[in-house]
């Protein structure tokens, strides 16, 4: 299992991204992964399933 996956994962399922972001050490400045760049409309489709989520668990 690779836990370096170049997606989000929002809902129960991994969805790709379009762009990536450089992840550093900030200790030596060294790109030491790539991490999936989320938008707004990802961003809230997150929070949503969050929100979702956590109503389900206080029925």
């Amino acid at each position: 299992m690779n836990l370096l996956r170049k997606e989000h994962y929002i809902n129960g399922a991994w969805h790709k991204s379009a762009e990536t972001y450089a992840v550093r050490n900030p200790a030596t400045g060294e790109v030491i992964a790539d991490a999936a760049k989320v938008g707004a409309e990802q961003t809230l489709q997150a929070i949503r399933a969050a929100e979702m989520a956590i109503a389900r668990t206080h029925k």
